[in-house]
């Protein structure tokens, strides 16, 4: 005799898929196709509008004035609402 354990009963097995039409094809493709080409044209005008624009920028401007110290780092203050009545306004 022996004390092996029984065998688990087999996963039943599913029929092949009906074959794909033409049409099913088609949209395959094109959606498959249009993820490519999104991807292409996306890393394309990356790399020839933000790409050059960004290396512009961080070489000839300094939005944040970080790159030089000028002295002081002071803003005057503009005097948009120095009354009460004009701070209520808020427009």
């Amino acid at each position: 005799m022996s004390d092996a354990a029984p065998a688990a009963p087999a996963a039943p097995v599913e029929p092949p898929p009906p074959p794909l039409t033409a049409m099913q094809r088609l949209h395959r493709f094109t959606e498959r196709f249009g993820h490519m080409m999104s991807r292409v044209i996306l890393t394309a005008l990356y790399v020839t509008l933000v790409g050059p624009a960004g290396i512009l920028l961080s070489l000839f401007a300094d939005p944040l004035r970080i790159k030089r110290w000028r002295g002081s780092s002071w803003n005057a203050w503009t005097r948009a609402n120095d009354t009460l009545e004009r701070a209520r306004r808020q427009d």
